[in-house]
């Protein structure tokens, strides 16, 4: 019996792209686990240990490894990291990165390295809800060809911040050829997170991780920063939940031990609508919002909530005692 040649060779090709498929599917890069301290204290050095399992199929020629370490803007990592690799079937041992130069882009959206995680809706803030964090990234100084299935492990080293929190870090890894791939083709990078506490340091904790009713966008503000309060009228009940009007009542407390209060219901201290339901900001130059003199400075600031008439008010977990401010501790510089 003949077989008829047109069969055949359509065959052939559908065979050959189950095989390439395969190839395909058969790649990916995996966090398989992140060595992190539970809790350390401020100022002190953290030693992250992040691993990894490669699984290739086919040649992949000139790889070159990128990390992304997520933390707090205010522990400055870009000059507080140092980010090693150890990859024994690759004869890497401790193979020191490098800080990805702002001028190189990822391959995708043709943006920083930075900017295209935080961006990216799968790392971004990683499960953190103040949005003062940022990527710091890094990328090995040499290049890998790699043909086979391979694990390998990340250390970071970083110093932590001087303040209290709690706070998710974020890892990331990939390769700068593939870079970030849309969802569904995602095979070349992975990220992790995991929850650290920074406990004996200075001000009040921050917490990036539980939902707040009214939380600073800035946890790290000197009094000369512009500062937005954001409000979530929905996150638990409270008397002001079905007001459609917040106003802010605060003190200021000075460096020469005065005393500020802001409580008056007007234009000054009104909050503004917010994108989402029954959500609203207030943005204000604390020392403007404050008049402070040339001389002074805010050492901390209460707060509360309050409606237009000014006999509502609620301060920290929704509390209406008196003794239950927000609070927010500046720094000096």
């Amino acid at each position: 019996m003949r077989t008829n040649p047109f069969i055949k060779k359509n065959f052939r090709k559908l065979l050959i792209a189950f095989v390439l498929l395969a190839l395909v599917v058969a790649c990916s890069t995996d966090i398989t686990g992140v060595d992190q301290p539970e809790t350390i204290n401020a100022g002190e050095s953290l030693t992250a240990v992040v691993k990894v399992h490669l699984d290739v199929a086919g040649t992949n020629l000139g790889k070159t490894l990128v990390v992304g370490f997520l933390v707090p803007k205010s522990w400055n990592a870009s000059k507080n990291t140092s980010v090693y690799y150890t990859c024994t079937a690759l004869s890497a041992e401790n193979e020191k990165m490098s800080l990805m130069p702002a001028s190189e882009k990822e391959t995708h959206t043709q943006i920083s390295w930075p900017e295209a995680l935080m961006q990216d809706k799968r790392y971004a803030l990683m499960g953190n809800l103040i949005s003062d964090m940022e990527w710091v990234v890094f990328r090995s100084t040499k290049t890998y060809d790699v043909n086979n299935s391979v694990d390998y492990t990340v250390k970071i080293v970083t110093k932590t911040g001087e303040q209290n929190m709690l706070v998710n870090l974020g890892y990331f890894v990939g390769n700068t050829y593939n870079g970030l791939e849309a969802p569904g083709s995602d095979k070349y990078h992975d990220g992790k997170s995991a929850r650290l506490s920074v406990i004996n340091g200075t001000g009040d904790l921050i917490d990036f991780i539980n939902p707040q009713l009214a939380m600073m966008e800035l946890s790290k503000a000197t009094d000369n920063d512009i500062q937005t309060i954001y409000y979530d009228g929905d996150l638990i009940t409270t008397p002001l939940s079905p007001e459609t009007k917040i106003y802010l009542c605060a003190k200021g407390y000075t460096n020469d031990g005065q005393v500020i209060e802001q409580c008056a219901v007007s234009d000054k201290t009104a909050f503004k609508p917010a994108p989402g339901i029954n959500r609203f900001r207030f943005d204000f130059w604390p020392r403007s919002f404050f008049g402070l003199k040339e001389d002074q400075s805010l050492t901390k600031m209460e707060y509360f909530l309050m409606d237009a008439t000014g006999t509502k008010k609620v301060g920290y977990g929704g509390s209406t005692l008196p003794s239950d401010p927000f609070k927010f501790t500046f720094n000096c510089q």
